[in-house]
């Protein structure tokens, strides 16, 4: 997992900030050259910032590095904006830039695929955001595996899983802490997210250190909520913060519990997601996309509470 991460942190730092340098030293000969060079940096920094897991990363430093990338490319145009459309050389593009054309086909196609995920579906249903009190990012969600690893696992392919931000913008104090208490969200309170009845729910499941994690309870300690035809459930709670119980109505906004680190989770977050209802369990139902408070939650999105 360390391993991981510090790879994801060189992706999402050190590469957009070697793009934003490559153009700024960038001299094409054309303006044809310094778009087809420009289109595959953006590309790919585009890619680096959808995708790249920014609650490790920083979700303030991200902006900072996306607005140097983008100084660089506004800096780089104004130096090639007079330059002619072809190459003096009068070699067609797809000759002289070929290197650079056909990766940037085959990124452009993953930046498209990962745009399409980050379209909310017509048929997605409304839900409050379920946690209280302080500013949390989703760091899996989107409608493409790329941005959701849930989108493998049919019933959860619009499940949404969501980590809280510390003052620096991060979901932890370290890469990987093994104390609970070092992540942001641990603890957090979780509240209904419509109003409905309660119709199970789960505790006295400890909260594992990370990254342990118990495969044989998926969802750890949860609440499974039913309102407005849906099953939306909340899963890996603290151990002995759920409060409510079975057949009990609650309203929006009611407190379930607290975010902890139970069933198969390697660190604090909190996973929510929604089914048909009728369809089957809430881990074997027709899964439903949901929004939080009219938004889309894909992953890097923030909400503040």
């Amino acid at each position: 997992m360390l391993v991981l991460s510090l790879i994801m942190l060189f992706v999402c730092i050190v590469m957009p900030l070697g793009f934003a340098w490559s153009l700024w030293r960038a001299d094409e000969a054309s303006l044809a050259g310094w778009l087809v060079t420009a289109a595959y940096a953006a590309t790919l920094v585009f890619l680096v910032m959808a995708v790249g897991r920014w609650d490790i990363a920083g979700d303030y430093l991200r902006w900072a590095v996306l607005a140097m990338f983008v100084l660089a490319l506004v800096l780089s145009f104004f130096r090639h904006r007079h330059r002619p459309l072809r190459a003096p050389d009068g070699r067609p593009i797809w000759r002289s830039h070929w290197p650079t054309i056909m990766p940037l086909v085959v990124f452009l196609a993953g930046a498209i695929h990962v745009g399409l995920g980050m379209i909310a579906p017509t048929e997605a249903r409304e839900l409050t955001f379920p946690i209280k009190d302080g500013r949390y990012m989703v760091v899996h969600g989107g409608n493409s595996v790329l941005i959701n690893y849930h989108q493998a696992h049919a019933p959860q392919a619009y499940a949404v899983d969501i980590v809280g931000l510390n003052a620096a913008g991060v979901r932890a104090s370290g890469v990987h802490p093994q104390e609970l208490g070092s992540y942001a969200i641990f603890g957090a309170r979780v509240v209904a997210p419509c109003s409905g009845e309660v119709v199970e729910v789960a505790d006295g499941l400890p909260d594992l250190t990370p990254p342990r994690a118990d495969t044989e309870n998926p969802a750890g300690n949860h609440v499974v909520v039913a309102c407005n035809g849906l099953l939306v459930l909340l899963a890996h709670l603290r151990e002995g913060s759920v409060a409510v119980e079975t057949g009990e109505a609650v309203t929006v906004g009611q407190a379930l519990g607290a975010v902890g680190n139970s069933g198969n989770t390697t660190e604090p977050h909190l996973h929510i997601h929604a089914v048909l209802e009728g369809t089957g369990s809430v881990l074997t139902g027709e899964a439903v996309p949901i929004l939080f408070d009219g938004r889309h939650p894909i992953r890097n999105a923030v909400f503040a509470r």
